[in-house]
């Protein structure tokens, strides 16, 4: 079973920029709560909003009201489960609410459906960040570090996560949750990392990327 990748922007990694690429670029830096440099603009349902660092808490909503009407269009509206992929400081150590997690709430708040989060994903042992420190991003070793802190037996669930790089990280947590007996079949995130350029840096993305097989 592959999964399946909406991203809601797409940023260049090199090359030249375009206004549009520094926009995506910096919604994604907003949805990392990263300063902002200067100000841009993103359309949500028909209107265009201007962050800066002044507002730029507010992606979080604007991400949420992309995801719950891409889902409410493409998708039934049966419950479903939104769980966040750890970031590399969510060990089985962390305490509060993680800025992923913070997402994921945002979208079930805005979905109205009865779609409940649950934060179950955590790793053993603690992570260097593989944007900032050139940690890992091979699905076998992600793999072999998390765990799943409550039983997700026969739920269904979609994944969310802020960006997607090389999707080793997607990867990894969908193959530990459907060794758990959850059905894992979509993922949601912000942002998509890519050398290319994109037509439209704000256009919705949706790619298979392929199962990862514990061994």
């Amino acid at each position: 079973m592959s999964l399946q990748v909406v991203s809601f922007s797409t940023y260049r990694t090199g090359g030249f920029w375009r206004g549009s690429d520094h926009d995506a670029h910096k919604f994604i830096e907003a949805i990392k709560d990263r300063p902002v440099n200067g100000y841009a603009r993103i359309l949500v349902r028909g209107l265009w909003h201007r962050f800066d660092n002044t507002n730029r808490h507010s992606v979080v909503l604007w991400f949420a009201q992309l995801a719950a009407d891409y889902l409410e269009a493409n998708h039934a509206a049966a419950p479903t489960l939104l769980v966040p992929v750890p970031g590399s400081k969510v060990d089985v150590h962390f305490a509060g609410m993680s800025r992923v997690s913070l997402l994921a709430h945002a979208v079930a708040n805005e979905l109205h459906d009865g779609t409940l989060v649950r934060d179950v994903l955590r790793w053993r042992e603690p992570m260097l960040s593989a944007h900032e420190k050139s940690g890992t991003r091979n699905p076998d070793e992600l793999f072999h570090n998390l765990l799943v802190t409550e039983n997700l037996e026969k739920a269904n669930v979609t994944l969310v996560d802020d960006v997607m790089t090389s999707g080793g990280h997607l990867q990894a947590c969908a193959a530990k949750l459907r060794e758990s007996g959850a059905t894992v079949q979509m993922a949601l995130v912000a942002g998509r990392a890519d050398g290319e350029w994109p037509d439209d840096a704000f256009a919705v993305r949706t790619e298979d990327i392929g199962d990862y097989e514990p061994f």
